[in-house]
């Protein structure tokens, strides 16, 4: 087996809209590109010991290979999406440049918004050695059990030994850099992140307790800890990693089109189970555009992260919905200026 495929659990997630209904649990071989693809890859056998061979963020700008074994295969390609990135091989004044001029204003306006909050001095540690992770993650799991990603998505950041274990081993690297940002000695927000390969950093789990969204914490983290890589000069480019947000779209200096792709063995099994994921991922999809067409999505999504009191305030009649978060309307502008940039 090529050194670059690795057995390991793999999840396909079974999402309608937001929600997270459950996974499908497969062992497989996975292959993650990353911003650097191996247009040379090509994908081995299954061995008995697999369900699924997967590619993580092929590039859409190359043809996918084709199933090496002497077994049927087929492909199943459920993601398409475009991996956002930070180029750190410049100054923190070159890349404020990025952004027009309302929103740099509006994003140091945040900053200092949350620099008067903390009483003229913001706090925010940074956690990179091994003897400093278990009080990084004591304070993580704080801030990530109060969040949507983990009520709902069950994507907050793990615990549990296997990630520990992986963590503690990249800190001895000098691979991680983590951070947590306090509001009068509370931990509010937290962003973790390490470098899993070729010399970038992933951003991998990140968080803020939603007590404190008055304040931005999530997006004055953000803005802190570029501050610290792009004085640091250590890493080439921050890593978003799959998945588009308005939040990555906003920070993000480029991104690459990608696509997940699966490749299982041709039984009525699989067959049977791809179908069923396909279908849910099309109702998802339809149910989405209705939202959209009806002008609701937006607050359905905010019901779904804050519950029913960011919709109705408690002992309050309210005849329509409430005003988007200003960090969306933040991330939102940009989207909107990045997109006429692209459309013409």
């Amino acid at each position: 087996m090529n050194d670059s495929w690795q057995e390991r659990d793999v999840q396909l997630p079974l999402l309608l809209g937001e929600l997270r209904l459950g996974a499908l649990h497969l062992r497989g071989l996975v292959v993650n590109h990353g911003l650097h693809p191996r247009l040379d890859l090509e994908v081995p056998e299954l061995p008995p010991s697999a369900e699924v061979a997967v590619i993580r963020s092929h590039p859409l700008s190359s043809v996918f290979p084709e199933y090496a074994g002497p077994t049927p295969a087929f492909r199943y390609v459920p993601d398409r999406y475009h991996r956002c990135y930070v180029n750190l091989q410049q100054t923190l004044a070159d890349y404020l440049k990025k952004f027009t001029s309302k929103s740099r204003y509006t994003l140091l306006k945040k900053v200092r918004r949350f620099h008067a909050a903390s009483g003229g001095r913001i706090v925010m540690q940074e956690f990179t050695r091994p003897d400093e992770m278990d009080r990084f993650l004591s304070l993580a799991r704080q801030i990530s059990a109060k969040t949507y990603q983990e009520r709902l998505l069950h994507a907050g950041i793990p615990d549990g030994p296997t990630f520990v274990e992986e963590m503690l081993t990249l800190a001895a690297r000098g691979a991680v850099r983590a951070y947590t940002l306090f509001l009068h000695d509370h931990p509010v927000a937290y962003m973790y992140c390490a470098a899993m390969e070729a010399g970038d950093l992933m951003y991998r789990f990140v968080g803020h307790d939603p007590d404190y969204g008055r304040l931005s914490p999530g997006v004055v983290l953000q803005y802190l800890a570029l501050e610290r890589l792009f004085a640091e000069q250590r890493f080439a480019f921050l890593d978003f990693a799959e998945g588009t947000g308005m939040h990555k779209v906003f920070f993000s200096t480029g991104s690459l089109a990608c696509a997940d792709v699966y490749y299982f063995r041709d039984t009525l099994r699989y067959r049977t189970l791809v179908g069923l994921h396909a279908a849910l991922r099309y109702t998802s999809r339809t149910a989405s555009a209705f939202s959209e067409v009806l002008g609701i999505k937006r607050e359905l999504k905010r019901f779904l992260r804050e519950g029913t009191a960011a919709i109705v305030p408690s002992g309050k009649k309210r005849t329509g919905f409430l005003p988007q978060h200003a960090d969306a309307e933040l991330a939102g502008e940009h989207l909107e200026t990045s997109l006429r940039s692209k459309t013409g």
